[in-house]
């Protein structure tokens, strides 16, 4: 039997410039494009940031705003309001693996010129956890390169404040992991070996 656990890879929460604008940040746009940015967590009513699908709103919708504090609540950010996130700062889940192996040799004949001849039965479970639930055994995990973006929509206003916008919902990101069909599976192998 071999077990196997292993914690989950970390990831950053991070946000994107608008439709690849650059003047956020600057850079070209094929970088901003990308949710290249840590996060910053704005305080509650953070006097820089304002909450809208309008990249150019100069008030807060209240519905994106209210939205935006869940996802921080809900993902245990609320420690970090004012600040950019740490990177690499949350885990994606731990996974746990059971593999069997189970062998049976049977001694056949002796050949004088080639000694003993061996047949070997085996076979073979991997993931077993998989095979009795299918919720155990998974993999889940951010996708490469590690990133939840968390806004996916970040622009700047004539007033100079941020205006965070997203094209779901921010609550989306609290668990941001995605299923890995092939490695969660399980399999069954049955096996035999002939040794001279």
């Amino acid at each position: 039997m071999f077990f196997e656990w292993r914690t989950g890879k970390p990831f950053s929460y991070t946000m994107r410039e608008a439709n690849g604008d650059t003047s956020v940040w600057g850079g070209d746009r094929t970088f901003a494009r990308r949710d290249s940015q840590l996060l910053y967590v704005p305080l509650l009513n953070d006097p820089n940031v304002i909450f809208s699908n309008d990249s150019a709103a100069l008030v807060s919708d209240a519905a994106v705003e209210a939205d935006f504090n869940a996802f921080v609540a809900g993902a245990g950010l609320e420690g970090y309001r004012g600040q950019i996130m740490p990177r690499n700062f949350a885990e994606s889940s731990d996974r746990t693996r059971v593999d069997i192996r189970i062998v049976q040799e049977i001694g056949l004949t002796s050949i004088p010129v080639v000694g003993d001849t061996r047949l070997m039965l085996y076979f073979d479970i991997e993931n077993l956890g998989n095979l009795l639930n299918n919720d155990w055994g998974r993999v889940e995990q951010v996708f490469f390169p590690h990133n939840a973006t968390a806004v996916d929509r970040v622009s700047l206003n004539s007033a100079g404040q941020y205006v965070y916008g997203n094209f779901g919902s921010f609550e989306d990101q609290i668990n941001p992991e995605s299923f890995f069909g092939l490695p969660s599976l399980w399999q069954i192998q049955l096996g035999i070996k002939i040794q001279f």
